[in-house]
């Protein structure tokens, strides 16, 4: 069979998602955070281009001013998003970001093709990603978890595939894509880790000595990538790669949010969050079918190397989380990087399944999904709010965790409110947004000014996780509701 023949479905599959991306990238509002993401992409794009003395010093030694989040977060990944969109356009960015995420339908097709062999058997990989909520809803609008999450679903097909490489190239092309991963979170330097414990227990021929070797070989090129793209690492380097890790270990996050209907104070003197806290999101908001299938996976008699491989990351990462106790916050996101993974062991072990279960399997499979397609339409453009029918959906999960903590709802607020004020006929209204306001203002009209007092504003935006909305005297004008749930009020009269 031809290549082309062998790729027919994903081609396909490409060209109907990549028509979505295009039909749907203006539906999406701006999230807390993404703003400042691309603004350090552009930064570290005029320090490349234009050798910038002063942001050259910026990137690489710290300044009474306050430039953390230019040492120590990676900007490689909006500096390449801004190449292409120097108009800085909020739409044009969630656009790119969904064509990111091409590369990872491609690798999980691939991966599932090199075992399976079939055509129309690998295409259910790219379709359980799609059918991983947490996963898709996120792609547009967070720069910060989601490319990290394709790349590091990169770096696993890379160990895959390389492994019958020439063992130069195969080292090269390992240490940079760790090394870039890493680069874009911290936590990428498991990948040294799961090479080094996957390369021993399940690639034959291979002797621990020689592993041991690689491994060194390809950290130091992965050490020096990371240093490239990271430049405060190579200012001192074993200083700094300490810092880096307390920082990412112990992130100085302070504020609250809801689990399981309790409010918990993170920051000084706040109550930690219980141990369950990410096992018990990742049960909530991951589609059942995907979860059940992935736990079948653990039982299943007949392996392969494809999934040992994400059994070793996703076992090595959680066995990191348990052990250092990272900040976390705002549900799965700190941890969104094993969905995919998740998944792509969910399709390999529903295709390992036998007989009447594999029939069984389908079936459910196949009711799950279309459940999921339904609480698409009901729940667009915030797909990333989706909860699973353990807890009853968004509308029972509403008033038990976070929902939209990033307030994307805030575009579809401001857009309603103007439309208010103008068959109102009010040519002037002070509106104050809780939060981070950069996310309503991209969206206000002339008739709209921003207020940072919330007693001297005719109107205030509040998405429903903030604590302000307890503060606030005025009465609740509008909601802006999915599946019966609040997620974001509009106050005033």
């Amino acid at each position: 069979m031809s290549t082309v023949k062998r790729r027919w479905p994903l081609i396909l599959f490409l060209v109907f998602y990549l028509l979505f991306a295009v039909y749907s990238h203006k539906d999406y509002g701006i999230t807390f955070d993404e703003w400042d993401v691309y603004w350090r992409g552009k930064l570290f794009y005029t320090k490349i281009k234009g050798n910038d003395p002063v942001l050259q010093k910026d990137f690489v030694i710290k300044q009474k001013n306050g430039n953390k989040d230019l040492l120590y977060s990676s900007s490689v990944y909006p500096a390449v998003l801004y190449i292409f969109n120097g108009q800085e356009n909020f739409e044009r960015y969630h656009l790119l970001n969904l064509m990111f995420a091409v590369l990872i339908f491609i690798a999980a097709y691939e991966l599932l093709l090199s075992v399976f062999k079939k055509p129309y058997l690998a295409i259910l990989s790219p379709i359980f990603l799609v059918f991983t909520p947490r996963f898709f809803g996120d792609l547009p609008a967070n720069p910060k978890d989601m490319p990290f999450a394709v790349m590091y679903f990169l770096s696993l097909t890379a160990v895959y595939f390389s492994a019958k490489w020439e063992e130069k190239n195969r080292l090269i092309l390992l240490g940079f894509v760790f090394g870039l991963t890493a680069s874009l979170r911290f936590v990428g330097y498991s990948l040294f880790a799961v090479n080094f414990f996957y390369s021993v227990f399940y690639v034959k021929d291979k002797k621990i000595l020689d592993v041991v070797k690689e491994s060194f070989i390809i950290f130091l090129i992965g050490f020096l990538t990371n240093i490239f793209f990271l430049p405060h690492l190579g200012a001192d380097p074993f200083n700094n790669l300490k810092n880096l890790i307390v920082r990412n270990n112990r992130f100085p996050w302070i504020g609250n949010l809801l689990f399981l209907g309790k409010e918990y104070n993170l920051g000084k003197g706040g109550s930690p969050l219980p141990w369950f806290y990410l096992p018990v999101w990742a049960g909530v908001t991951t589609p059942v079918s995907i979860l059940a299938l992935f736990l079948t996976g653990f039982f299943q008699k007949k392996k392969n190397k494809l999934i040992d491989l994400f059994f070793t990351s996703i076992f090595i990462n959680l066995f990191i989380y348990f052990l250092a106790r990272p900040t976390v916050y705002n549900g799965l996101r700190h941890t969104l990087f094993l969905l995919p993974q998740m998944a792509f062991v969910a399709v390999v072990s529903f295709l390992s399944l036998n007989g009447q279960f594999k029939k069984i399997a389908a079936l459910f499979v196949i009711a799950d999904f279309i459940l999921i397609s339904i609480a698409y339409i009901s729940l667009h453009p915030y797909e990333y709010v989706y909860f699973n029918s353990l807890i009853g959906g968004l509308s029972k999960a509403s008033s038990l965790m976070e929902t939209d903590y990033w307030s994307a709802s805030n575009r579809e607020a401001v857009r309603w409110l103007d439309g208010y004020l103008a068959e109102n006929k009010k040519n002037k209204a002070n509106i104050f947004v809780c939060g981070d306001n950069f996310s309503a203002t991209y969206y206000f009209s002339g008739r709209m000014a921003l207020t940072q007092d919330k007693n001297r504003a005719d109107y205030l935006i509040c998405y429903k996780d903030s604590y302000l909305n307890g503060q606030i005297k005025k009465p609740v004008l509008h909601t802006v509701k999915r599946e019966g749930a609040v997620l974001n009020y509009i106050y005033g009269q």
